[in-house]
């Protein structure tokens, strides 16, 4: 059976208090990031998905840390317009 738990988490805001525009996929600039690891490496894959577009961005990461994922988002955000990014 596999098992879903969260390694590290950080202050974040809640999923439930995103806007409805991001919510209901209304506009681009949106975005949402998960952390895919495997029990065999110590290497995950950080995504980055735009809500409304689908445009998924896929960083390896070398360890589970919050530091390092945070070195990842940033990465890929930074390459993005900031027309086609909301806060």
């Amino acid at each position: 059976m596999r098992t879903s738990y969260r390694i590290e988490k950080g202050p974040l805001p809640s999923i439930d208090d995103r806007p409805k525009e991001a919510e209901f996929r209304m506009e681009v600039g949106h975005y949402e990031d998960d952390l895919i690891v495997s029990k065999q490496s110590k290497h995950a894959l950080k995504t980055v998905n735009e809500r409304t577009s689908g445009v998924v961005f896929i960083e390896k990461v070398k360890n589970k840390t919050i530091s390092e994922s945070n070195r990842a988002v940033a990465k890929r955000l930074k390459t993005i317009p900031p027309e086609y990014k909301k806060h």
